[in-house]
């Protein structure tokens, strides 16, 4: 009696904490689905340039090292569009524009998102498997809870 009641409290931390685990993941799926269909609209208008044209120059990276979480660069700088109707300043550069000081072709879709695309964008790429593997993942999760339904 003596060890399988010390062991309940334990068993039921971790019956909680693998319940805490199975509702994490859906709700992130579900998160990270609805921001690639979110952003989906201005990532097939970046492929198409459908933006307005203009030249964006990088003023300065932000970086993080490899083992921080977030690793990698964000370019930010200023854009102006070709006809100098739209002009930006301190925005981010969806991208990789080279370093600081360089002047890339780009266009803006959307200019109150404060954020700059590549000329030709294959952004929606990244957007749609982002999207199917979290919708893959949230099928199998309603798959799997409707089989251990009907076994039990």
């Amino acid at each position: 009696m003596g060890s399988g009641a010390a062991r309940t409290p334990w068993r039921r931390l971790a019956n909680a904490g693998t319940r805490v685990v199975s509702l994490t993941y859906p709700v992130a799926a579900l998160v990270i689905l609805g921001l690639a269909i979110a952003d989906l609209p201005n990532a097939l208008h970046a492929a198409r340039n459908d933006g307005a044209p203009g030249t964006f120059v990088v003023t300065h990276k932000d970086c993080k090292p490899r083992w921080e979480k977030g690793s990698g660069c964000a370019s930010f700088g200023d854009f102006v569009s070709n006809d100098k109707t739209i002009a930006l300043r301190g925005v981010r550069f969806e991208g990789n524009p080279g370093e600081v000081g360089a002047v890339v072709p780009a266009q803006v879709v959307d200019p109150d998102s404060g954020v700059i695309d590549q000329v030709d964008s294959r952004e929606w790429i990244y957007n749609v498997a982002i999207g199917l593997v979290a919708a893959g993942y949230l099928a199998w999760r309603v798959v799997r809870w409707l089989t251990s339904a009907k076994d039990g």
